[in-house]
């Protein structure tokens, strides 16, 4: 019997949480085949998904000239290969499939929500398109994915159908996430620094919604307390060669003391390096790498955004978004208590991670839903 196929639509093939988790499903339900479809080409995670088996197919769909071959290529695509099911991820990708149902109106379609709640900063495009896509919401998808219980609630509030939305969480590696001491050590002497040197870390992107400003801020302030820090950057972007990014550490007098990695395919021998992770967020869905650090035995502050406060056991180490001053605080805090009382903390945040977060409920998660779509008769729209 020949396998069911599920074509994926995503913007890009990048190191973000959405791409992950994609991955994640693609190596993970090898019942299934996987064809790939990046909007924006293939990007640093390609080699990856080739590994799994998953057939990859990439547009260019950042012009207007663009745009149009692409949905030419993707309607042509979609009659032709008569997918079993078509998975999209996130709002861009979710905007797609509405032209998909006009030539394949059978084909069960699922939504994947990442984000919560849009900030000032978000762009009136982005705007635009979440408002078509409430709309649509009640007719173009068989279900709709939310990575988290904070986006779900929120989309629930602006308008999105609830009776087809459905949480599943980003599930956690647990043998590629956890505590090794030996890579602490190796990493540690890569970078130059003493097995005792404090080393925080921040792993994001560049991206006003992560809270850079705030974190540096908050590096700042501690710096001005005495601390003698040290802190490493990861995630798209990060890098020396950013200009915008060296100016604010410049204008902060932290240039000397940043480690700037940019994007790396194995963050899990960073996390490791860490004595503190800081998400300095000031908006998520579900904060993979909160998760990830958790189950790196890495404590954690965080502010209090999407389901960050689902994954963390004391409260005293959440803070509220855009605040450097109680980010500071907090990682002062964290830092002054006994390392015996902060690994009670940290084995306590992972005992959590691995009864509600691992890879395996996600995937168990998303075959079952999409078995079900696949199975059922669509339900009659609301």
């Amino acid at each position: 019997m020949s396998k069911p196929v599920v074509v994926h639509i995503i913007v890009g093939l990048y190191t973000g949480g959405a791409e992950k988790t994609l991955l994640k499903v693609c190596s993970g339900l090898p019942e299934f085949h996987h064809h790939v479809v990046s909007l924006t080409g293939f990007g640093g995670l390609a080699p990856a998904f080739l590994k799994t088996g998953a057939e990859l197919h990439y547009l260019d769909m950042r012009t207007t000239s663009g745009v149009i071959r692409g949905l030419a290529f993707l309607m042509h695509f979609v009659w032709k290969t008569k997918p079993s099911l078509i998975q999209s991820w996130m709002y861009h990708s979710d905007l797609v499939t509405v032209v998909i149902k006009l030539i394949a109106p059978r084909t069960p379609i699922v939504w994947n929500l990442r984000h919560s709640a849009l900030t000032p900063s978000s762009s009136r495009r982005t705007r635009l398109i979440q408002r078509v896509l409430v709309r649509m919401s009640w007719f173009v998808p068989r279900a709709i994915v939310a990575a988290g219980v904070t986006v779900r609630d929120e989309h629930e509030r602006i308008g999105y159908s609830m009776q087809k939305l459905s949480t599943i969480p980003n599930g956690i590696d647990l043998e590629v996430f956890r505590a090794d001491s030996s890579l602490r050590n190796v990493k540690r002497t890569r970078l130059g620094l003493a097995q005792d040197q404090l080393l925080i870390g921040f792993v994001g992107k560049w991206d006003p919604h992560k809270g850079v400003e705030s974190f540096l801020d908050a590096l700042k302030l501690l710096s001005d307390w005495g601390w003698e820090v040290q802190f490493l950057m990861v995630g798209k972007d990060l890098l020396f060669e950013n200009s915008q990014l060296v100016d604010l550490l410049d204008r902060r007098q932290l240039t000397d003391h940043a480690h700037l990695i940019g994007p790396v395919p194995d963050v899990q021998t960073y996390l490791n390096a860490l004595d503190v992770m800081v998400s300095a967020s000031e908006t998520e869905g579900f904060p993979n790498v909160i998760a990830e650090a958790i189950a790196c035995g890495v404590p954690v502050v965080a502010t209090d955004v999407g389901d960050s406060s689902l994954l963390l056991a004391s409260k005293n180490f959440l803070v509220p978004p855009r605040s450097a001053v109680k980010l500071a605080e907090a990682i002062n805090s964290l830092l002054k208590i006994a390392p015996s009382e902060r690994k009670t903390i940290t084995d306590t945040n992972y005992e959590w991670i691995l009864g509600n977060y691992s890879m395996e409920q996600m995937l168990v998660s998303y075959d079952s839903l999409w078995r079900k779509c696949m199975t059922s008769v669509k339900p009659r729209d609301q």
